[in-house]
């Protein structure tokens, strides 16, 4: 094995302990495999936003539904890990990776599916987060279909009990104390939307009103098309 190969599988590592410490988080990707292909055949293009962590690619491959996927991330060490498992699980010829951001991905479109998982909540709510949904709305299908999951909080949510649970839950399952700090720290560092705002920005981006259909301590995922004329 080579060092970049052993460098790539210990962060593979990390970040998959550091996923298995939130409750039924896997849950988000497994509703990303299946409302894309709820919407899309074999033959649909698929963009994946944020794919360096390669949790996407491994849905689509264990699951045997393999659109044509658009793989980007602005993080090549990341991208790296996306790219390492494409060929571990032998699709990397159904996979085109891109390393930049939304915007710089030149123009292929339209896509039948955007995904869109923990990755918004690290842009700023200063036109940032819109120009992100208003990208994704253009390179959209009219019927295509949007799955989008973030870290967002309602102002009623205990967030105290919630990273007590969290703390709770992630000793359970003997997590890492150092990932389980940075998770916490991540929480209340993120520049993050409220639920509320993140519909604000959807409907603002020519989206249609997201629908919540999955929830675990701080983490959301919403469903989202493009909003009727």
């Amino acid at each position: 094995m080579t060092k970049a190969t052993s460098d790539i599988n210990h962060r593979l590592e990390q970040y998959r302990e550091l996923q298995r410490s939130i409750p039924c988080l896997g849950n988000i990707y497994s509703l990303m495999r299946t409302e894309n292909k709820n919407v899309a055949g074999s033959d649909a293009r698929v963009l994946i936003v944020g794919a360096g962590g390669g949790r996407e690619i491994e849905e689509f491959a264990a699951s045997g539904f393999l659109p044509k996927l658009v793989a980007i991330d602005p993080s090549q060490p990341n991208l790296d890990i996306s790219q390492h498992l494409a060929a571990r699980h032998g699709i990397t010829a159904r996979v085109e990776f891109f390393q930049g951001t939304l915007i710089e991905l030149p123009d292929q479109g339209p896509f039948n599916a955007v995904t869109s998982l923990l990755v918004m909540h690290h842009l700023q709510d200063d036109g940032s987060k819109l120009e992100f949904l208003r990208e994704i709305r253009r390179r959209l299908a009219p019927n295509g279909v949007v799955i989008h999951a973030d870290i967002a909080f309602d102002e009623s949510d205990n967030i105290s009990l919630l990273k007590n649970t969290y703390r709770a839950y992630a000793k359970a399952l003997s997590i890492d104390d150092t990932l389980t700090t940075l998770e916490l720290d991540s929480v209340t560092s993120l520049p993050t939307a409220t639920p509320l705002r993140t519909c604000e920005l959807f409907e603002q981006a020519g989206l249609a009103k997201p629908q919540e259909v999955f929830r675990s301590l701080w983490y959301r995922c919403w469903i989202s098309r493009v909003r009727a004329a």
